[in-house]
This record gives structure tokens, sequence and C-alpha cells, in this order.
């Protein structure tokens, strides 16, 4: 498994995927069929941009790896940080999480509200949470 980290290092400094994204790129390529979804992303209508490509990506993941809402509370449970870093597929710092836990926001008005609208991602959908729905879309994938 490390061999295949330090692959994927490789192949995303290639890419010249840095920061934020190399970090979710990172959290999302965990196979050999990963990086190559991943990758069959670098031609499409991200037209080179890699920080689409990785957007693109991070979408699909999130859709295939949509957990219950049983299993989202389930592991929220036990881990707050691994239950919204897979509900939202990108690594979230213990920062990240506190400013979910010092919101009001409830459990079931977060999955319900982010499960229909997977392309936000997590920080703006948290702080940008009693805006209009239309507001979001300006951090949309």
């Amino acid at each position: 498994m490390e061999n295949f980290k330090n692959v994927v290092t490789e192949v995303l400094n290639e890419l010249g995927i840095k920061g934020e994204h190399k970090q979710i790129a990172q959290y999302l390529l965990q196979s050999e069929e990963d990086l190559q979804e991943l990758l069959s992303y670098v031609g499409q209508p991200s037209d080179g941009n890699m920080h689409v490509a990785v957007g693109m990506f991070q979408k699909q993941k999130r859709e295939e790896n949509l957990p219950t809402f049983n299993q989202f509370v389930s592991v929220y449970n036990e881990d707050k940080q691994d239950a919204l870093s897979n509900l939202f597929q990108q690594p979230l710092s213990n920062t990240y999480v506190k400013l979910f836990t010092d919101s009001n926001i409830s459990l079931d008005a977060l999955y319900e509200r982010y499960s229909s609208n997977l392309s936000v991602q997590y920080v703006p959908f948290i702080r940008f949470w009693d805006q209009p729905t239309k507001e979001l879309e300006l951090f949309m994938i």
C-alpha cells in the first residue's frame, strides 16, 4: 500500500495537482482503479484543469459512497471526523469538524440537505448553511 501511495503522490505531482485538491485526491485514491478513474477525467470537460478533474472525481465518489443516514449516524457517534470525511469524501481537520459541531445544524438536516446536493464542498456548505440553496451553487464542483 505504501508503494501505491508513492505512485499516487508522483502522479499528482506530475499533473500539477497541489494544495487542498492534492489532499482530496490522496484521500479518494485508494486503488489502481480509482487512479485510472481520476485520470479518465483529465481529458474530459475539465479541459486539462486538474482541479476540476479532481472535483468531478470527488462528486463521483460521493455518489458511489453515500452512506445511509443510519450508517452515517452510527459512524458519527463513534468518530465525528471519520463520519464527516466519509460523507463529504474529503479529509477534514479537527478545525473543520468543530465548524460543524459548533453549528446548530442537526445530523438529520445535514444529511438530508447534503444528500440532495452532492456537489457542494464542506466548508461553504456549513458556513453558508442559512443562505438560500441558490447561493450555494457558487461553491459547486
